[in-house]
């Protein structure tokens, strides 16, 4: 007999909670390591000029910083989120060297200046991703209800990243829950297809 979605919901939070634990215990030095691998491996399924949301890491989720900019210096236009009450996710311009960020009110900073854009691809966090393209983020939905409406409305792909201790073969789901187009895995082939 299947889990109910209470049991599913409670493993999840339990989850969580084991997770960031264990990646709060992942050395500076590794941390860094995978930023900078990160930042360094062939991206060569984005498109020439193409507009690309990332994420302000918080707490110990992996750097993408050092992506971000690399890629605004080969031409890319590069945004960041804004939450919204609609827990849509906007997506504004982000000069990495000028843009004045505000914290929101989970103090993830966020650009509060720059013209919104509809990404070509996404950069999603997560504390999990497991080998089917789920993810287990932080609860709130926010990638959920965005990942959701952007498959509905434009082309826009998602892109899985977190470090290659956080892949597992399956982590539970919802019927909400929405997949990424495909995972980065910086400890093996690269991508998960």
């Amino acid at each position: 007999m299947g889990m109910n979605l209470q049991n599913i919901s409670d493993k999840k939070k339990s989850l969580r909670k084991t997770v960031i634990q264990e990646r709060e215990l992942t050395s500076k030095y590794k941390r860094d390591k995978f930023a900078t691998k990160l930042a360094n491996i062939s991206h060569d399924y984005l498109n020439d000029g193409a507009i690309i949301a990332g994420y302000y890491p918080i707490k110990s989720e992996l750097d993408i910083m050092p992506l971000m900019k690399n890629l605004s210096i080969i031409g890319h236009k590069v945004l960041l989120p804004c939450i919204t009450d609609s827990k849509i996710l906007e997506f504004r311009d982000w000069d990495i060297n000028k843009a004045i960020l505000s914290q929101n009110i989970y103090a993830i900073p966020e650009p509060i200046e720059g013209q919104l854009h509809i990404p070509d691809y996404v950069y999603v966090p997560a504390l999990l991703y497991d080998k089917n393209k789920y993810r287990l983020g932080y609860g709130g939905g926010f990638y959920d209800a965005t990942i959701d409406y952007y498959r509905k409305n434009f082309s826009t792909k998602f892109i899985g990243v977190c470090y290659p201790a956080n892949i597992k073969n399956n982590i539970f789901h919802e019927k909400h829950d929405q997949k990424v187009d495909f995972v980065i895995d910086l400890g093996k082939k690269y991508i998960i297809d």
